[in-house]
This record gives C-alpha cells, sequence and structure tokens, in this order.
C-alpha cells in the first residue's frame, strides 16, 4: 500500500466545496551533504565525515535516521542544528567530534533515541519544551539544557 499525504487544500467562498490534492508522500532523503537544510525525514547508508556542520532542520516533524551510521566531525560546527522546527525525531547511530553534536532551539518536542554522541558538546537545548532521550550513550562530552527548557526526560 502506497502511503498517501494530503499536502494542499483550497477553500472556495462559504459552503462551497472543499478541494484537496492528493500527493505521495515526501520520500525519505538519503546521505545529504554536509551542511545541508534538510526538509524532509533522512535515513543514512553510509558513515560520514564533514568539516563544520551536517544537517540544518528546515521543516517540522522530521526522523534523522543514522541507521547504525556514524557522522564525524572536524571538532567545529554542529552536528544537527534545529532552531524552531518542533517534532525532531533523531536515532540510531552515531555523532562524533562536533563543537555541539545536536543543537535545539525555540520550539516543543524532540526526541533523541539509540544514539552515541561522543566529544564536544553532545546536547545543547534552549527554550524547548518537552525533550526525551532514550537509550542513548554521552561519551567525552557534556549536556546543556538551558532553565527554560522546561521538561526533559532521560531515560
Amino acid at each position: 500500500m502506497r502511503k498517501t499525504t494530503i499536502r494542499r487544500a483550497l477553500f472556495v467562498g462559504a459552503g462551497a466545496a472543499v478541494v484537496l490534492a492528493l500527493l505521495p508522500a515526501t520520500p525519505a532523503l538519503a546521505d545529504p551533504p554536509c551542511g545541508a537544510t534538510v526538509v524532509a525525514d533522512v535515513t543514512v547508508t553510509a558513515d560520514l565525515t564533514c568539516a563544520g556542520n551536517w544537517l540544518v532542520i528546515g521543516a517540522d516533524n522530521l526522523t534523522i535516521d543514522l541507521a547504525g551510521h556514524t557522522i564525524q566531525g572536524n571538532g567545529t560546527g554542529m552536528g544537527i542544528n534545529d532552531n524552531g522546527h518542533p517534532g525532531l525525531v533523531v536515532k540510531g547511530g552515531t555523532m562524533a567530534g562536533f563543537a555541539t553534536g545536536i543543537r535545539l532551539f525555540g520550539f516543543n518536542v524532540a526526541t533523541v533515541t539509540g544514539m552515541t554522541i561522543r566529544d564536544g558538546r553532545a546536547l545543547h537545548a534552549s527554550i524547548v519544551n518537552d525533550i526525551t532521550v532514550t537509550s542513548s550513550e554521552f561519551r567525552n562530552t557534556n549536556l546543556r539544557l538551558e532553565s527554560n527548557s522546561k521538561r526533559a526526560s532521560f531515560t
């Protein structure tokens, strides 16, 4: 069965019919390059090394699935930078060697699960509510959850 997503609705006048355009769901991107802004789910298929940033989140409700792979930084930049897009899920791999592994700013709901984050600052969350971190390891690193991040769960 093919997944279909409602992408656009047009409402014409009071009491008029509603017209819906049904389009196929956006497929997951595989291996976006370093520095990319992503607006669709990502599934990594190979290890990657980046000088600087890896991904900037450009849409709400995205899943970044490392699928067991490693994203290696050079001591600078951010592995994943989400500035205001709620519903981010990061899962299933290793991020190492970035100045900041995952940066979350200005939104509600983020999940990090099954991740190993090494070196630099693992997670920096500011003005974020409802952060859930499960089954993840942080090695040779630190976490920064600013006081306005109202709820965080680590299990």
